[in-house]
């Protein structure tokens, strides 16, 4: 069945208006999303800034509560801190204890102090923060642990300070009383450990002092911290010398004379008591000054023959025993002969 041209043309009118509601009824409702977005926003950039001001008004009562407004006068500018480089009559530790002080004083942020503190060192400190890396040189903890350890200032230092401190010509008593007390404090670290940790370290160091130079040696490099940790270490090394050596030999030292002139040079090597005396053995004269010769090259070298009475000379021209050549009578008659024919025919 045909449809003519008035039904059709109807039908595509209508199904335009259709299609034109539903697009403007999708436009609505994008503009409407739109705008409730929008309002959300708003409402939340409100918030956010009634927040800020709440927070910026509690940041300066707390600022005004903390720090008490000036009497009358004006206010004073902070001054500019200089610092200065590392001298090698500085203590290293003095100057880190100085700059970290300034830094604080300055508010400095802690994530700059190693910059800051990089232009001033000179010498092994220098050397110290330039083998770090990148990331460990941007640390300042990092940074003074690596210049104390290049310098070699431990905690065990202060203790061989502490224990070994001699009081200097002119030294005033409250001197010396705090240069004792700033080793012994560095070698305890009081505030960084606990009493029961602090005995330990006291009882280790006099540990170490009563043993035996081997046996401290052996202890003290694996750096103990405890007690019981030494003394597993010390009876570790005896009970191997003994594995090795189960029954020692007693040492005997030679006694060294009363009088310093008179004294001989000791001996290097300790002369134990099972050891048996050397056996004498007697020095050969060279050969050119041995009077008799030995009858056997291949016999005991060791053993000199025993002296006889040199052989008397013979005469290799008439072969008599008791003179030699140079005093021949033969010869002197046959000289004198030769020398004085006249006289011969005379007689």
């Amino acid at each position: 069945m045909s449809m003519d041209r008035h039904t059709l043309q109807a039908v595509l009118e209508d199904q335009e208006r259709h299609r034109d509601g539903i697009e403007r009824r999708r436009e609505e409702r994008d503009a409407q999303r739109d705008a409730e977005r929008t309002a959300h926003m708003t409402a939340m950039a409100d918030k956010m800034a009634a927040m800020c001001l709440a927070i910026q008004n509690l940041v300066v009562a707390q600022a005004q509560a903390q720090v008490p407004v000036a009497a009358a006068g004006p206010v004073l500018p902070v001054p500019k801190i200089r610092l200065q480089k590392m001298t090698p009559e500085d203590d290293p530790e003095a100057f880190l204890t100085t700059f970290e002080r300034m830094a604080t004083v300055s508010g400095w942020p802690a994530g700059c102090w190693a910059a800051q503190l990089a232009p001033c060192l000179t010498g092994e400190a220098q050397a110290a923060y330039q083998a770090l890396s990148n990331v460990a040189a941007e640390d300042y903890s990092q940074v003074k642990t690596a210049i104390l350890r290049r310098l070699n200032i431990t905690p065990e230092t202060h203790c061989r300070r502490f224990r070994s401190y001699k009081r200097l010509e002119g030294t005033r008593p409250r001197i010396m009383a705090q240069q004792l007390w700033d080793h012994l404090t560095r070698w305890l670290r009081p505030t960084e450990r606990t009493t029961q940790q602090i005995m330990e370290s006291v009882a280790v160091d006099q540990f170490l002092e009563v043993l035996e130079p081997e046996t401290r040696a052996w202890v003290a490099r694996h750096s103990p911290e405890t007690m019981d940790t030494a003394v597993e270490l010390a009876e570790a090394f005896e009970d191997a010398l003994l594995r090795v050596d189960p029954s020692p030999a007693p040492v005997r030292h030679r006694p060294s004379p009363a009088h310093p002139k008179t004294a001989t040079r000791p001996s290097v090597f300790p002369v134990p008591l099972s050891a048996s005396p050397p056996k004498w053995r007697q020095r050969l004269a060279p050969s050119w000054a041995r009077e008799n010769p030995w009858t056997s090259p291949s016999g005991p070298r060791d053993k000199q023959p025993s002296p006889t009475a040199p052989p008397s000379p013979t005469c290799f021209r008439c072969h008599e025993v008791g003179h030699i050549a140079r005093f021949c009578p033969i010869a002197m008659e046959c000289d004198v002969a030769l020398r004085c024919p006249a006289a011969e025919g005379e007689a």
